[in-house]
């Protein structure tokens, strides 16, 4: 556009991105030995700089060895680096530059807390041991918006069963979500991959189920599942059975 040949100037710069880098770092004699620094403020400032200089040099290694995409654009970044000094640990963390990975990351976070029903103070406690961890409240956060994101598409609702009783004034004892608009949710999932649950034109064969448990001499807790026979025998599977009603039965004294 303004007289410029484009390709000559992309491979120069691929020419001087392969070049080797010249070590031009100049030791500091009057910087103290870190081992002489008691502050830990100070240790943090020395951390950060030093940080600051191993972010440039992985710079410079990312295009030399040609880590990038065909336009010359790195796509590969560091996290983060972390080392030990005495009895010390280290890690210092560097700008998220995939947000994407980090939200995928995180995510898988949240399930497998969920999962191995990791409480917020045990999963706090390994955070602090392991500083590559999310922080405890940005995992909070996330399953916030999940449960929001959740809420939003299949509603809860609340209800009272003993709404027509001398006790109409109970707080609502049992929760739902609607069959139809979880089955809008479900079907999608069940009609993709390389062997799908079911296809056009198929029908949905859905078993109701419930139970109950006692949880103390006047309260009983009963759970209304659903799942879908067409699965075969993955409906024997605890993951399959899908919860839609859950209320709480109060067994009064008569005496």
């Amino acid at each position: 556009m303004f007289g410029f040949d484009i390709e000559p100037l992309y491979n120069i710069r691929l020419q001087i991105g392969s070049q080797p880098i010249v070590n031009t770092t100049i030791t500091n004699k009057r910087k103290r030995p870190l081992e002489d620094i008691t502050s830990q403020s100070q240790q943090n400032k020395r951390f950060n700089s030093f940080g600051k200089d191993v972010q440039k040099a992985v710079d410079e290694l990312i295009i030399k060895h040609k880590l990038t995409t065909s336009y010359g654009e790195p796509i590969v970044h560091m996290r983060h680096i972390e080392f030990d000094y005495k009895e010390n640990y280290a890690c210092i963390k560097f700008k998220d530059l995939n947000p994407i990975a980090t939200q995928l990351r995180l995510d898988a976070i949240v399930r497998v807390c969920d999962e191995a029903l990791l409480s917020r103070d045990r999963y706090r406690h390994l955070a602090a041991v392991v500083p590559t961890l999310f922080r405890e409240y940005l995992v909070a956060n996330r399953r916030n918006e999940i449960n929001n994101l959740i809420n939003t598409q299949i509603h809860i609702e609340i209800f009272n069963i003993n709404q027509d009783e001398a006790r109409n004034d109970e707080v609502e004892n049992g929760a739902y979500r609607s069959l139809s608009t979880l089955l809008k949710v479900l079907i999608p999932v069940w009609k993709v991959g390389e062997n799908p649950v079911i296809i056009p034109g198929d029908t949905l064969y859905i078993k109701l189920g419930g139970d109950g448990r006692n949880v103390g001499r006047k309260q009983n807790h009963v759970m209304v599942t659903f799942c879908l026979l067409n699965e075969g025998e993955e409906v024997l599977k605890p993951d399959h059975q899908f919860r839609y009603v859950l209320f709480c039965i109060y067994i009064m004294n008569m005496n």
